[in-house]
């Protein structure tokens, strides 16, 4: 008995999840969008000496030729928060949206208060991190001076005061703008670009989920679900308009979801499922294969499925080999992880009881 009423609760859930995600994508279609644009700078801490003699193999060089050359007069790990808060920053805002050219994000405007929201908790870290740089100002100074007495005149001569250092720092989010789908011809090139950054977007999410939270675990709990897995299928479903084939991709998601335990721990065949997916989610080859070509044959009930086979043992084979590091962004666009290369279809023979036919993707 207790178990019809929680399986009758979790159909319950279920129900009510799927309702909200049709009402959300229909309110992304019928809002529109708008572009949010950002940036995250901060003092380098470093300054240009104008002039220098260099020496050069026993010669001291002066020349006009010669450019000047660089002296750190604040430390470094001081000041490193920037880049890590821009590149949260930048997760953030494209976990709701998607990257256009020049760096501007495109963000359904019904998920505009939610992310603006989270982009001033994110602003509060910032403030928070810049105000203890800014602390104890000069003593820090003072101690890089006596870790480094040969040039202590030189810090002396070019380091900032604590008020023009401070005001080297920006983090800025420009109001939203509004932006309606309703595309003419002469905008095709912009929604296809749109539509490129947003796959590429989708694996390289579909990665970090897959390296931060699956690869090597046989089992997964709820909040990662929450958290990031159906963010993911959200995403989609906001941004199917730019590409009506994603929605062959929505489909199996939200198959897979529903098949997923609503509660506790998610292991065995379901996280074997779960796996699979994200790591055809993670090759975007892969991916606008599934988009293409779509299925008569989703996800069969995990009740039929045979017993899967242990989940490192089947995975490992297919799981994202080592990149080498992403290129620097530019000022408005921070790091993001590197997208590893997934071979997964030899994975589709091995009896994992995916059920969907992409044996030949």
């Amino acid at each position: 008995m207790q178990n019809q009423t929680s399986q009758a609760a979790n159909q319950e859930l279920a129900a009510k999840e799927a309702a909200k995600a049709v009402v959300e994508k229909v309110a992304a279609l019928e809002e529109g969008c708008a572009m949010v644009t950002w940036r995250v700078g901060g003092c380098c801490g470093e300054a240009t000496i104008p002039k220098a003699r260099i020496a050069l193999d026993g010669r001291d060089l002066d020349s006009e030729l010669i450019s000047g050359s660089k002296i750190r007069w604040f430390p470094r790990e001081e000041i490193k928060f920037v880049n890590t808060i821009g590149t949260r920053l930048q997760r953030k805002i494209l976990s709701y949206g998607t990257m256009l050219n020049g760096g501007v994000a495109l963000v359904p405007i019904c998920k505009l208060k939610e992310c603006y929201e989270e982009v001033e908790s994110i602003k509060a870290d910032f403030n928070s991190k810049l105000n203890e740089s800014c602390s104890d100002y000069h003593s820090k100074i003072e101690r890089l001076k006596l870790d480094n007495t040969n040039v202590a005149d030189l810090i002396d001569r070019f380091k900032l005061d604590v008020d023009a250092f401070r005001g080297r720092f920006s983090f800025n989010v420009t109001p939203p703008i509004a932006f309606t789908p309703l595309y003419e011809e002469d905008q095709d090139e912009l929604v296809e670009s749109a539509a490129n950054n947003l796959y590429q977007e989708i694996c390289k999410e579909a990665n970090f989920i897959w390296s931060e939270k699956l690869e090597g675990n046989d089992r997964v709990g709820q909040a990662p679900i929450n958290s990031y897995v159906k963010r993911l299928f959200q995403k989609m479903i906001n941004f199917s308009f730019l590409d009506e084939q994603l929605n062959n991709v929505t489909a199996v998601f939200e198959e897979l979801l529903d098949n997923l335990p609503k509660a506790g721990w998610i292991s065995g065949a379901p996280y074997e499922q779960l796996c699979k997916w994200i790591l055809i989610c993670g090759d975007e080859q892969k991916l606008r294969n599934v988009s293409k070509t779509g299925y008569n044959t989703l996800l069969a009930p995990l009740a039929q499925q045979q017993a899967p086979t242990p989940v490192m043992g089947g995975l490992a084979q297919f799981a994202p080999e080592p990149t080498q590091p992403a290129e620097q962004p530019s000022p408005n666009q921070a790091t993001s992880e590197p997208v590893p290369q997934v071979e997964v279809a030899a994975a589709m023979d091995q009896g994992f009881g995916f059920g969907l036919g992409l044996g030949g993707f």
